[in-house]
């Protein structure tokens, strides 16, 4: 009996879009941390590195859960190097999310300037959380390929 195919899991996917977006519209909030009040501004940073975090840790739960897509691609292509990778990368994005968050709440003062090292967090993330997207991507095609093989 064949097994069923599936082209691509649509909850990933979507998952990833959800992500991405999150991560566009926390760059687009710190571009505008410059100019504005810094009260607002850190609102606003707030509001997005939270939306980030949210849609990271429904994707990590998701993917990561008994019977989801990496237990999936894991009984296809079995274990491989990318899947280790696909689920440290969970763990770096929430670790990122989290520390981007405390470093934006940690000043008392919400008017006062952000810390220091709240720019090169929030790229950093925004980075990962973009590299993670493509690896996982190329993670879905090869579970795709092995499943299905390749259409002459």
């Amino acid at each position: 009996m064949a097994r069923p195919h599936k082209i691509a899991p649509a909850g990933a996917i979507d998952e990833h879009a959800l992500i991405l977006r999150a991560a566009r519209d926390l760059d687009r909030a710190f571009a505008g941390a410059t100019s504005g009040q810094m009260s607002a501004v850190r609102q606003r940073l707030l509001q997005q590195t939270r939306s980030v975090g949210d849609s990271l840790r429904k994707h990590c739960a998701s993917m990561e859960q008994p019977g989801g897509t990496l237990a999936e691609v894991e009984v296809v292509i079995g274990r491989v190097y990318q899947l280790t990778e696909a689920r440290s990368e969970h763990e770096l994005l929430l670790d990122l999310a989290d520390g981007l968050l405390a470093a934006i709440e940690q000043v008392a003062d919400p008017s006062a300037p952000l810390a220091a090292d709240v720019p090169a967090r929030c790229m950093w993330l925004t980075n990962t959380v973009r590299a993670h997207c493509v690896n996982e991507t190329d993670l879905l095609q090869i579970r795709f390929t092995f499943d299905v093989g390749v259409v002459d």
